[in-house]
């Protein structure tokens, strides 16, 4: 079940608030991570990535979503859509701030992003280390 808050436009909110787009499964509790994430004044948005059907930005090069979030919280786990729907957000002409759920069993491994790319934060996530990882997004976002 998609929640309302995942239905609304961007428009809805106004322009002083930093738009925060989540993209977690279902079985992740997507409402529960917004409510945490709204809580600290952010305005937000959930996606559910592929447990919903195919990624519009993936499929067809645009999202309202996306294209409407100051920052992109990338927490999809499946090993090939969840990489791949990051990769996508980077790409787009202008991006928002990206960040990625990365275990540091892959990091050590030398698959961890490199420099000048995405936010990671690392598992178990906490309240504090995803509102940090999203202010660092944020603080390293090129300006347009």
């Amino acid at each position: 079940m998609t929640s309302k808050r995942s239905q609304r436009p961007w428009e809805d909110e106004p322009d002083d608030r930093v738009r925060v787009l989540v993209e977690c499964q279902h079985t992740d509790s997507p409402g529960i991570i917004a409510t945490v994430v709204e809580r600290e004044g952010y305005a937000v948005r959930t996606c559910e990535g592929p447990d919903i059907g195919r990624c519009e930005l993936v499929e067809h090069g645009h999202c309202g979503l996306v294209e409407g979030a100051d920052v992109v919280v990338n927490l999809l786990r499946d090993p090939e859509e969840g990489p791949k729907i990051a990769d996508a957000v980077a790409s787009l002409r202008r991006p928002p701030a990206l960040v990625v759920e990365r275990s540091r069993t892959r990091a050590a491994a030398g698959t961890d992003v490199s420099h000048g790319g995405p936010t990671v934060v690392h598992p178990p996530i906490t309240k504090a280390s995803l509102v940090a990882a999203i202010d660092e997004a944020l603080q390293d976002r090129p300006t347009p």
